[in-house]
């Protein structure tokens, strides 16, 4: 199986497309050009992408063009969502918090040889802090629609 690194005068892009959270969604190594290459990409969001945003060639769709029409795919939820009630950090029960954090944080390892055990350490305290926060903290009320 071979695999080829990306040309160096693409580490830029790369770089750009990660900070802004960037996912390729369209099909690989499918070439979207009449003589043979890739031309075409799509882009999406991580949590689009997650959530099965996808491109791939749409033949259907040829416009006597040189390059493939591409179709994109974006999952639509129209659904109501309720508005996620927010934690109000001025109504923090500080007792109850640290009580909560200190039972969340037990047994957890307070070392880490790899950068692996710092990553799931990390995970973990910052998952035994938001535990805490939401259990020692009230939440706002939501409005009524009218």
């Amino acid at each position: 199986l071979a695999t080829s690194q990306p040309h160096t005068s693409a580490e830029p892009f790369i770089n750009w497309l990660d900070l802004q959270g960037l996912v390729l969604i369209s099909d690989i190594d499918c070439p979207t050009h009449e003589r043979g290459n890739v031309l075409d990409l799509s882009f999406a969001s991580s949590p689009l992408a997650l959530a099965g945003a996808k491109t791939s060639i749409a033949s259907h769709l040829d416009a006597t063009s040189d390059h493939q029409p591409l179709i994109t795919t974006v999952p639509w939820d129209q659904r109501y969502k309720e508005t996620a009630q927010k934690l109000r950090f001025d109504t923090l029960d500080h007792t109850s918090f640290l009580s909560l954090l200190a039972s969340n944080l037990a047994g957890t390892e307070s070392s880490a040889a790899t950068e692996e055990d710092l990553d799931a350490l990390a995970e973990k305290l910052t998952s035994a802090i938001q535990g805490a926060y939401r259990g020692s903290a009230k939440r706002t009320m939501t409005q009524g629609i009218e």
